[in-house]
This record gives structure tokens, sequence and C-alpha cells, in this order.
């Protein structure tokens, strides 16, 4: 019991080292070694980890990609639906973007992104139908545009990670899932208007100042 609780220890802690190298072998050139994930106080615990997963430095958990996928997704996504709640952004402006960059009104229409936007706009005219205000609509139009690009995104990702099995357990896969995926092209209009509009907003920089100020 004891040595599958330790089994397990090693194993969790060497997934959660998203940039396995110390402070001093940072690599922006390199995906798993752009950061740093522990101080040189740390390198004795690290050591450890290494020699009962059999892992080294810059070499990454398999778990790691899947964890890194998740939380891209989740900022991609998340926080537009956070921001269209705060009234930063709006739905419509959301699909008119994602059209723009990558649906039918681009120049070149990828597959995925063109999905998201058929189906945001099958939702928002189904919920028209309903007696919703002006702001339900936009809430619900969100939420369901939430729910199929984290769906879309997450089958893509279990698909490259399959694809790229191989050299992610042979330790030579330095990329992120979702760079590799089919969902590229949307999760790039996603953080790209994200950066644009939301991260940019006035109201989100007077926090962000005011949380350095008080750090």
């Amino acid at each position: 019991m004891v040595r599958d609780i330790a089994r397990e220890t090693h194993q969790l802690l060497a997934a959660l080292l998203k940039y396995p190298v110390p402070s001093d072998k940072a690599d922006k050139t390199s995906q798993s070694r752009k950061k740093f994930n522990f101080f040189q106080s740390e390198a004795d615990v690290v050591a450890d980890v290494w020699e009962h997963t059999g892992l080294s430095e810059g070499k990454r958990h398999p778990l790691t990609f899947v964890m890194e996928a998740c939380d891209d997704i989740a900022y991609c996504v998340l926080d537009l639906e956070d921001a269209a709640k705060k009234g930063l952004i709006s739905f419509n402006d959301v699909v008119a973007w994602l059209n723009h960059v990558g649906g039918r009104d681009s120049e070149h229409p990828d597959e995925m992104v063109t999905l998201v936007c058929d189906q945001a706009a099958a939702h928002e005219k189904k919920h028209r139908t309903f007696d919703l205000s002006g702001a339900e609509l936009g809430d619900i139009s969100m939420q369901m545009l939430r729910v199929d690009t984290i769906g879309l995104m997450v089958n893509a990702v279990t698909k490259a990670f399959v694809a790229y099995a191989n050299q992610i357990l042979a330790g030579s896969f330095d990329d992120k899932l979702l760079k590799v995926s089919a969902a590229n092209v949307l999760w790039k209009a996603l953080k790209d208007f994200a950066k644009k509009h939301v991260y940019s907003h006035r109201s989100v920089l007077e926090v962000e100042l005011q949380g350095h100020r008080t750090m």
C-alpha cells in the first residue's frame, strides 16, 4: 500500500512538471524548456521523481501534455465566456470574429471554425423562438458556444495524442497537442480575439495593475 502511494505520488509530481527544467536551464526555443518549474533548492526532490518514473531533464510525463491542453482550452474558451458575462464582449462579437478569421467569411475557411460558427448560428436561431430577453439570449448562446467549442477541441486533442503517442512516450515530442491538432486554427482565433478584445480591455488592465501594486 505504501509503495503504491509512493509510486502514485511520483507519477503525480512528474505530470505536474510542465517545464521539467531547473531555473538555470530554461530555453525559449523548446516547448518543454521555455520556462522553469523548480529551483535548485528543489533539485533533489525532482531527481527522486525522475529516478522513479524513468524521466529526465526536459522530458515530460505523457499526462503533462494532456494537462497543458486542458489549460489551453480552458483559457481560450472560458475567459471569453467570463468576459461576455461582464459585458466586455458579446456572443455576436466572438462569432463575427471567428467567421472573419477562419469561417465562411475568411479567405481560407477552416473546417472546425466553420462548424463552430454554423452550430452557434443554429443554436441562436432556435433560442430566438423562446421568450428570452436580449441578455438571456446572449447568455445561453454563449454557453452553447462554450459547450460546442470545448467538445470539438477535446476530441481534436484526443486524436492528436493518439497520433503522436509513440513520440510522446519516447520523450521526443516537443510541441503543444492543440497546435498539432485539427483545432489549431480555432484555438489561435480564440486566443487572438481574447488578446485583442479582453486582456487589453481597460477594466482588465486596471485590475491587473491594482494587483501588481498590492503584491
